[in-house]
């Protein structure tokens, strides 16, 4: 029983020291990786999009990045995250595609 114990520790130091080593070497990736990421999928909701993002990009957490997903709207919602990416660069990330609908927009995102 304690020679299992004692493989199962070790591979635990090994898988543990492993990941210190990635974290270390990748330590500028890790820092600059935002904490929480908003995926915004719009498909033809011009009327409630103003309001939407400019809920998200008004959140005080530093550390939350906003990707919004126009999956090929034709209502002019697409200028409208096109004015917001260009008015926030940093906080906020535009895609633009074909319609797919909306687990594709959350999964292109």
């Amino acid at each position: 029983m304690n020679r299992y114990v004692s493989k199962i520790l070790c591979g635990f130091l090994l898988i543990f020291s492993v990941g210190f080593s990635i974290y270390d070497r990748n330590k500028d990736f890790f820092d600059k990786t935002p904490k929480i990421s908003v995926i915004v999928p719009v498909y033809n909701t011009k009327d409630y999009l103003k309001q939407c993002l400019d809920s998200l990009v008004a959140q005080t957490l530093e550390d939350l990045e906003i990707l919004v997903v126009d999956d090929g709207s034709t209502d002019g919602s697409t200028e409208i995250v096109r004015e917001f990416s260009e008015r926030y660069p940093g906080r906020l990330k535009a895609y633009f595609k074909d319609n797919a609908g909306q687990a594709s927009a959350r999964n292109y995102a």
